[in-house]
């Protein structure tokens, strides 16, 4: 039997016992706006955040060269290899800063135009963008597609003319003003991260939600330590006592001579107190365990910004499922491979290709390329790392086991242990790292 909806809005559960519920929609349930400014904040506070995305920008742009087809002409190569250089465009910060923005922002706005002094090559900059003081319009024609220009609007501080005998205090409170420039197409590059449909998205808008949530628990510690500590309840007269306290004012100051007479408790080493009183402590000084519920909000930060932990995950007990995903063809490696292409596809094809336009080497446009240092991933450390928690989720029962993981993840040592005659209980611990 099928139970079908009364209306758009609401499931039937068919079954013993039928409940109508109204269908929600997930965009309800988000904590946090999808906004760069937030992006941007999550980057500033939260250190799983930054330290991910630094991470992958540094690595995905540790070293470059530029590289021709074996028919390019040198003297095209040349002069690329000199417009990459610190002194004119200085592509590897200007590859770092869009690779961030990226990833933050889900977009930047690059700006090239010709030199003053050489109108045959290119000065490039990325321009501010933020959504609100500093904005973008892509126009687009409805009906071709064809991308028309952009329009820009900026917040712009002028400058005085005499700026050098104006005082540092009027500079700087100078009334910005709202300006509006357009741009040609090929006057701008708009790298659009994890684009689909024409639109960008953002890797830290996926994991805002979780950093609010981690910021609220990180919130809680210091109560939670208040809290936790033994605290001291004094207990002023009882039914057989009497203090003479006829009024609140004469029970109030009992109490404040009671909270002066304990105060600094540790510091001291004997305490007297009047009759009357009975001190008790209160309390166990235990916190609640919150580093699970902390490391599981990092685990879905981390895995929402495709960094190498995520391939750590497995709800799979398949012990070749787990070393699969724990190998070099899933995770780091690839997804640095994918920015790798990103950075080209726009500086490459973009930038590169233009500048040998202007500079007069059309034969060449699409010959020159940004050709990345190859990846070195399966270091000792990384080994290591996964050798000890692939352990630690699938402990080696057998010595084969054991053996092949050593030889796997500890070749150096593997290699040291043969010729010492070193047995694999004996060597075991290198796994476990105990």
């Amino acid at each position: 039997m099928h139970g079908y909806p009364a209306d758009d809005n609401t499931a039937s559960i068919t079954g013993q016992n039928t409940i109508d519920k109204e269908l929600v929609d997930l965009t309800d349930r988000r904590r946090v706006n999808r906004t760069i400014e937030n992006a941007r904040e999550a980057m500033e506070i939260d250190p799983t955040v930054f330290s991910s995305i630094i991470s992958m920008a540094t690595i995905t742009n540790s070293d470059f060269n530029i590289v021709g087809d074996e028919d390019t002409n040198e003297d095209a190569i040349e002069h690329i290899k000199e417009k990459i250089k610190p002194v004119n465009w200085d592509l590897s910060s200007l590859m770092d800063e869009a690779l961030i923005k990226g990833m933050v922002d889900s977009k930047c706005f690059i700006r090239t135009w010709p030199n003053q002094e050489n109108p045959n090559t290119l000065d490039v900059d990325i321009l501010a963008y933020d959504e609100n003081d500093y904005n973008f319009l892509e126009i687009i024609d409805p009906y071709t597609g064809e991308l028309l220009g952009y329009k820009q609007k900026a917040t712009i501080y002028p400058i005085p003319k005499n700026w050098e005998k104006e005082d540092f205090d009027s500079i700087v409170e100078i009334e910005p003003k709202e300006e509006e420039a357009n741009f040609p197409p090929d006057a701008v590059i708009q790298p659009k991260f994890l684009e689909r449909d024409g639109k960008a998205d953002s890797l830290v808008f996926k994991a805002l939600d979780y950093v609010d949530i981690k910021r609220e628990i990180e919130n809680m510690i210091p109560p939670m330590v208040r809290r936790a500590s033994l605290s001291l309840r004094i207990q002023v007269g009882d039914k057989d006592a009497d203090l003479g306290i006829t009024s609140e004012e004469e029970a109030q100051q009992a109490v404040d001579n009671a909270s002066t007479t304990f105060k600094e408790k540790e510091k001291k080493d004997v305490i007297a107190y009047m009759f009357g009183m009975k001190p008790e402590m209160i309390g166990n000084g235990q916190m609640p365990n919150i580093i699970p519920i902390l490391n599981y909000v990092k685990q879905e930060i981390r895995s929402a910004l495709l960094t190498p932990d995520s391939r750590f995950e497995s709800a799979s007990s398949n012990r070749a499922v787990a070393e699969e995903q724990l190998s070099g063809s899933m995770g780091q490696v690839n997804t640095i491979e994918y920015l790798q292409s990103w950075l080209k596809k726009y500086f490459e094809y973009q930038l590169i290709n233009r500048e040998l336009q202007l500079a007069g080497f059309q034969n060449d446009i699409g010959k020159v390329h940004i050709k990345f240092t190859e990846l070195e991933v399966e270091n000792d450390l990384t080994n290591a790392q996964i050798a000890q928690i692939l352990e630690s989720a699938y402990p080696s029962t057998q010595p084969e086991d054991a053996d092949i993981r050593i030889n796997t993840y500890f070749k150096p040592y593997a290699i040291e242990r043969q010729k010492q005659g070193i047995k694999t209980e004996e060597s075991k611990s290198i796994v476990t790292g105990k």
